[in-house]
């Protein structure tokens, strides 16, 4: 089997239509003070007819392969209204800057969905795409959803002194959800309801020279969940905390940037499968995610750019009654390397041409769980970029991405299902005006 190999049939298809409006009205009482509304509008439409494999796996005598069905209808409608007030003050000689405001945000969505496992029977070395038969299957799941949220926010700016920036912040919310299932029998309604949550927000900023500075941040999150509690309700919000410490800097009249970071990502009460009550669920999970990031970019010479940066994270499962320990997100590398150097020809015969090459690496990941797990070994793509100015207004460029053809594993996931080779060499030209 290869890379192009696609188990679905014909009439496989995916539609999206998305409509987008919005309003702002802005008055501004003078140099300092502004206030400004706006409103959004949103709605999405979607249709899709799937035929995939499961996660049961390939017969190997055969290449027999047992394929779903799957096909859904979802529309999901947003408003949105934001009202603030932006100025600055002055204080101890210096001047602050702050923020006051009140948002509101609804969401609605109905979905529509059939589900059919073994809906048919395909050879994967040799695949027939049109000898599968067009579903006409009743559905089998309807769900609506309605979603409010509204809060009040503010944030100050406070220059304490030259190089010294201090930033408070802070949000008070109320959050209410309702859902309920149609299909296959018509469910009672289930509300989740979240009143007056403050999520601080604190931060700095150090002039250490006029080329270095660094900052210090933290902030609070909470995510609402829908999963019932024993004895009624639903359980208690995620609440997370995140911390971060970077420090930057410009050198070479800002002909080179570096950028250094490190943080931490901490959230509790994740829902858990309750042990003792079963169908009910209770908020005891715990996720870690940490890591660093540097990265330096700038001008060698004239003609001559560079850019290249590292990250490692590490993410894991602190507390969970089936994963604990493992990985959070198989799709995160813990080590990933980005190289990127372009040079343009501004005289000569080649003047107008320019020649970029970068290799974007990744370490191995895996996913699972503690009986089964996915391994993807890690992995090293090289791209080229070359383009050439015809005139001031014209441009014509050539793209290659994965210049050597390697094969490998974008993503892994389960041993039966969402284990998606990474794309092919491929290229593309481009011609481009402006004026």
């Amino acid at each position: 089997m290869t890379r192009s190999t696609w188990l679905g049939a014909d009439w496989n298809r995916s539609e999206q239509d998305e409509k987008y409006l919005y309003a702002e009205l802005t008055h501004r009482f003078n140099d300092d003070w502004r206030a400004k509304l706006h409103w959004s509008g949103y709605r999405n439409d979607q249709a899709t007819n799937h035929l995939y494999l499961p996660n049961g796996q390939v017969t190997p005598t055969n290449g027999r392969a047992s394929l779903m069905l799957w096909f859904n209808q979802t529309r999901i409608e947003q408003n949105a209204l934001d009202a603030n007030l932006t100025g600055s003050f002055n204080a101890l000689g210096r001047k602050h800057d702050v923020v006051v405001g009140v948002d509101w945000r609804r969401n609605t969505s109905a979905a529509t969905s059939g589900r059919y496992a073994n809906y048919y029977v395909q050879d994967v070395y040799a695949p027939d795409h049109s000898a599968v038969p067009c579903p006409d299957r009743p559905a089998t799941a309807r769900s609506q959803s309605e979603t409010s949220q509204y809060g009040l926010y503010g944030q100050t700016r406070l220059r304490i002194t030259d190089p010294l920036t201090v930033v408070l912040g802070a949000r008070v919310s109320w959050y209410d959800t309702q859902s309920r299932n149609l299909l296959p029998t018509t469910g009672a309604w289930t509300t989740n309801q979240v009143d007056q949550k403050h999520r601080p927000y604190a931060g700095l900023t150090y002039a250490f020279t006029p080329q270095v500075s660094g900052s210090v941040s933290y902030s609070d999150a909470f995510t609402p969940q829908t999963q019932l509690a024993f004895g009624g309700g639903v359980i208690d919000p995620i609440v997370g905390k995140q911390l971060e410490v970077c420090v930057k800097g410009e050198f070479f009249d800002r002909a080179l940037t570096t950028n250094a970071a490190v943080y931490r990502i901490r959230e509790v009460n994740r829902a858990q499968a309750d042990p003792v009550n079963t169908g009910f669920s209770i908020a005891q999970g715990e996720v870690e995610s940490k890591g660093v990031e540097l990265e330096v970019s700038g001008r060698l010479t004239k003609q001559w750019n560079l850019y290249a940066s590292y990250a490692y994270n590490e993410n894991r499962y602190v507390r969970d009654a089936s994963s604990g320990g493992l990985p959070l997100n198989a799709l995160t590398p813990h080590h990933s390397v980005k190289l990127w150097s372009q040079y343009r020809f501004n005289n000569g015969l080649l003047d107008g041409l320019s020649v970029g090459a970068g290799v974007n690496a990744y370490s191995s990941a895996s996913c699972g769980n503690a009986t089964t797990n996915t391994h993807r070994p890690g992995f090293g793509i090289v791209n080229l970029a070359v383009s050439y100015r015809i005139d001031p207004h014209w441009t014509v460029a050539l793209n290659v991405n994965n210049l050597t053809d390697k094969v490998y594993w974008q993503r892994v996931y389960t041993t039966g299902r969402s284990n998606f080779f990474g794309e092919p060499r491929n290229a593309s030209v481009t011609l481009r005006a402006s004026y």
